[in-house]
């Protein structure tokens, strides 16, 4: 199990900074600036909180198995540990959620789900959910790499379980192409790994980013109830 200030001292190091400025040039691909946007970083998420900080309303949301710790350093704390499966938010609360370093660890993704399924807005929401890959070394290099940690994804597999929750997936694609192997000089050139790897939509990125949004079904009009039922005829009385 992962827990937050693990999570940090990897941010820290070459490996955790290259991975962090990938993932960052990939969110903002994918999510567009707008103001006044109520936004939610579900799991590890500090390397990204810069996208959103000075132009929405962010929450900082930690899973109680991780560990919290208060953000920002100055100024009225916006971090909180929270339960995945139980989240202490009103429904249809945010327009964008990130997860991160969450799912593969979760006791109950299918309540997790349903949870951000909740408090995700209709319509013009958005959720990215970022997940280990099954298929990349990333998942299996445990002494370089937090995403050896857990339960890894295959893309099926994460869209089933958005499907399942009634989300609608948007976009799915591998990053973080650059092999798990710590060498320096393999992490200079992760801009080249990310361009060859985006070229020919390999599969074997270390994270599969996610989007999708809410299913929103429209109701159907149905006849009152009682134009349905045939008219009582009263009985005729027996002699």
């Amino acid at each position: 199990m992962l827990d937050i200030l693990k999570l940090r001292n990897w941010s820290h190091s070459a490996v955790g900074k290259m991975a962090a400025q990938t993932v960052n040039h990939a969110l903002e691909q994918v999510c567009a600036r707008r103001r006044a946007q109520r936004i939610l970083l579900l799991g590890f998420t500090a390397p990204y909180v810069h996208l959103w900080e000075k132009e929405s309303q962010v929450t900082m949301a930690y899973p109680s198995w991780m560990g919290a710790v208060p953000w920002p350093e100055s100024g009225m704390n916006q971090s909180v540990l929270v339960h995945d499966s139980a989240l202490p938010f009103g429904d249809e609360m945010f327009d964008t959620i990130v997860v991160a370093h969450t799912l593969e660890h979760s006791f109950h993704e299918e309540a997790a789900m349903q949870e951000l399924y909740r408090i995700l807005k209709p319509e013009s929401g958005k959720i990215i959910i970022m997940t280990a890959n099954r298929l990349s070394n990333w998942s299996r290099r445990e002494a370089l790499s937090p995403l050896a940690r857990g339960r890894p994804y295959t893309g099926s597999q994460v869209s089933r379980l958005l499907k399942d929750a009634k989300f609608t997936v948007t976009g799915q694609k591998a990053i973080l192409h650059t092999p798990c192997l710590g060498f320096s000089f393999l992490l200079k050139q992760s801009v080249f790994f990310e361009r060859i790897g985006r070229s020919v939509h390999s599969p074997f990125g270390g994270i599969i980013m996610t989007e999708a949004k809410k299913q929103v079904y429209k109701g159907t009009v149905v006849r009152p109830l009682g134009k349905l039922l045939p008219k009582v005829i009263k009985p005729v009385a027996q002699p």
